[in-house]
């Protein structure tokens, strides 16, 4: 939009922009900047969901304020509008995270600090009682990152790296340089003390992803790099997919390029990036033919669908942007901004902020109700009715999608508690056709281990060349199993989860095995709530009973992160006894 469209728009508003507006403009934007990066702390200490919620919409202020300076401000203030969307996105990526983590549970009123009973008041501090006042930390600029590393320092660090891993990175084959992949960013996390060195081992594994095509070692190289250096990771992630979709010979490559590509677009739209969605939607979609996997096209012809109607409405929202950017409380603007995060993209908990700032009488009572939080089911089946009545007068298949989609997630909660005559109408609506919901996978949200039976699509394959991890398959009971058969005293199964399936969410996994005796520990590597690999973690260890039979055990994964970190497995059952046989290994994706 050039600046006569704007002076147009505002004219006809009766205002005038100046470059001492957009001085004001600049200056609110930074505010809420900083306001957006301190709730994300207060939130992530706390683990409140409601806190993330808050910092996310003032983040969504400012960005709309930086986009509007990017589009219409002077050179430098575009340049300063480009650099601090960097900022925000990086943000935004961790808000994202941090309230993915909570899981929406509100923060523990037990960590609170209790107010004192006004009959009992705190005596005051005797003389060796003395308050100790510790040193103000300083603020912590979570959007800061690193400059990347000199050319001349990093190539001293990739002669290092080279050396080190010199009998890997002869290794040519496939099943090899997705190994030496994993290695490198294995040895990026153990490198934190010295950043030129761990630049240089996520830039060499995002290099090895790329030749083999392994989209799942490229994007976790960048994400990770993206943590510490000052990059833009959407650009680099859109890029190296791009080159790494060049070297896909097989179906399951094509596959995996074009599922990538799918959850790179969800970022994409998210950050408003339009033009580079559209134009990885299409290349999704050359994949996801290439995968001859008939849903994976039937999602990306859909995806494409409606990255391109995203780009036309956020097109037009430009005149909103600019009411927005300058009288934040006008209420049209609101409504319409509000509408479009909602209706459009889906993000219902910001979209609803705008909504009741809005001019919609109808929307702001709907938004109103919803925001108070009800508990109660009549409360909850009122507001989900009231959106899918919208839904059935929409006429915009994406649109319609994410108001059925959101008044569902509604209903689920009511569900439980809901008496018979409302429980038939809530699982009525819940079982009406199905709706992808934008920018959803199309992986199935179960995947599995048979033992005895070849993998069907995908599936848990086990891995059989670790030391502690020696097995051997056998028939128990009348069943295949696969059992330990190392002598150690303590003896591993490992299991590689097939990289296509990239689950969203917490991770439920069940294990049918034969009860004998011994206590069984699942072992996996966890991420906090920026995704940084934390460590090892366990499943609440069971003990088997000796009875002879088949038994179940099920436990969830709260933060698991599937990385092949584990002697290039995902997840080990470890047995403290003489031996465990497994029938059958479950993993399957629970909603947040």
């Amino acid at each position: 939009m050039n600046l006569l469209r704007l002076l147009i728009s505002c004219l006809a508003l009766g205002q005038q922009v100046t470059g001492q507006d957009l001085d004001s403009v600049l200056d609110r934007a930074d505010k809420l900047l900083e306001e957006a990066k301190a709730a994300y702390e207060d939130a992530s200490a706390k683990s409140a969901a409601p806190g993330f919620i808050d910092a996310g919409f003032r983040l969504e202020e400012a960005r709309i304020k930086y986009l509007v300076l990017q589009e219409i401000g002077s050179p430098d203030k575009q340049k300063t509008a480009i650099d601090r969307l960097r900022a925000v996105n990086q943000l935004s990526k961790l808000i994202h995270d941090g309230k993915v983590a909570v899981s929406g549970a509100p923060a523990d009123p037990s960590s609170a600090p209790k107010p004192k009973s006004p009959a009992e008041p705190a005596a005051p501090p005797g003389p060796a009682e003395k308050a100790v006042v510790p040193p103000a930390k300083p603020p912590v600029d979570v959007t800061r990152r690193a400059a990347v590393p000199e050319a001349a320092k990093q190539r001293e660090a990739e002669k290092l790296v080279k050396d080190l891993f010199k009998d890997q990175y002869a290794k040519k084959t496939p099943a090899d340089r997705k190994g030496l992949g994993r290695l490198l960013l294995d040895q990026a996390a153990k490198s934190a003390d010295d950043a030129t060195a761990q630049w240089v081992l996520w830039r060499e594994a995002q290099d090895i992803g790329i030749q083999s095509c392994d989209p799942k070692t490229l994007v976790e190289a960048i994400e990770s790099a993206a943590r510490v250096f000052d990059i833009d990771t959407l650009a680099m992630k859109n890029a190296a997919l791009s080159a790494a979709g060049k070297n896909a010979k097989t179906p399951e490559e094509s596959y995996a390029i074009a599922s990538a590509l799918l959850k790179l677009i969800d970022e994409l739209v998210v950050a408003d990036q339009y033009d580079p969605a559209e134009k990885a939607a299409a290349s999704a979609l050359q994949y996801a033919r290439r995968s001859n996997d008939a849903n994976l096209t039937s999602f990306s012809q859909t995806r494409s669908k409606e990255v391109g109607e995203m780009k036309t409405l956020y097109q037009a929202m430009k005149g909103t942007l600019e009411i927005l950017a300058k009288t934040p409380d006008q209420p049209g603007a609101n409504l319409e901004m509000g509408k479009f995060l909602c209706f459009v993209k889906g993000i219902w908990d910001l979209g609803l902020r705008f909504v009741v700032k809005g001019s919609d009488p109808a929307l702001k009572s709907l938004a109103e109700k919803e925001m108070a939080l009800p508990t109660q089911v009549g409360d909850l089946v009122g507001i989900a009715d009231g959106w899918w009545d919208l839904a059935d007068k929409e006429k915009s298949p994406l649109r319609r999608g994410q108001m059925i989609l959101h008044a569902k997630s509604l209903y689920e909660i009511a569900l439980p508690e809901s008496t018979a005559l409302v429980r038939a109408k809530i699982e009525k609506r819940l079982s009406c056709e199905a709706i992808p919901k934008p920018g959803a996978g199309p992986e199935d949200p179960t995947i599995e281990f048979v033992a005895g039976e070849a993998p069907k699509g995908l599936a848990i394959g086990i891995i059989r060349s670790v030391r502690d991890g020696a097995c051997a398959d056998a028939v128990q009971l009348g069943k295949p199993v696969i059992k330990t058969a190392g002598k150690m005293v303590t003896n591993c199964l490992y299991f590689d989860v097939a990289d296509r399936w990239t689950p969203q969410g917490m991770i439920e996994i069940s294990v049918v095995y034969l009860d004998q005796t011994g206590t069984v520990y699942i072992d996996y590597n966890e991420k906090d709530a920026q995704g940084t690999l934390k460590g090892v973690q366990a499943c609440t260890p069971f003990a088997m009973t000796n009875s002879g039979g088949w038994k179940t055990f099920t436990a969830k994964m709260p933060s698991a992160r599937l990385n092949n970190l584990m002697h290039g497995a995902d997840f080990r059952v470890v047995v403290n006894g003489p031996e465990l046989s497994i029938q059958r290994i479950t993993l399957k994706c629970l909603k947040q």
